[in-house]
């Protein structure tokens, strides 16, 4: 399985990520307060982050 990770060393706040891949979407403990929308798993070690599933095939908004 592929995976990404999101955060860094500057960390991610108050955005919008969309994921419209199968690739496991790993947040560090640098991502606050986003939306993420995803096809693959999510592994949330952030805070306050909302996660929503997304089925294959979605579009951009």
């Amino acid at each position: 399985m592929n995976c990404l990770s999101c955060g860094g060393k500057k960390g991610l706040k108050n955005s919008a990520v969309t994921n419209y891949t199968t690739a496991k979407l790993i947040l560090n403990e640098h991502v606050r307060n986003c939306v993420i929308k995803s096809v693959g798993p999510v592994e949330d070690h952030g805070r306050q982050n909302t996660i929503i599933k997304i089925e294959p095939g979605t579009t951009a908004d």
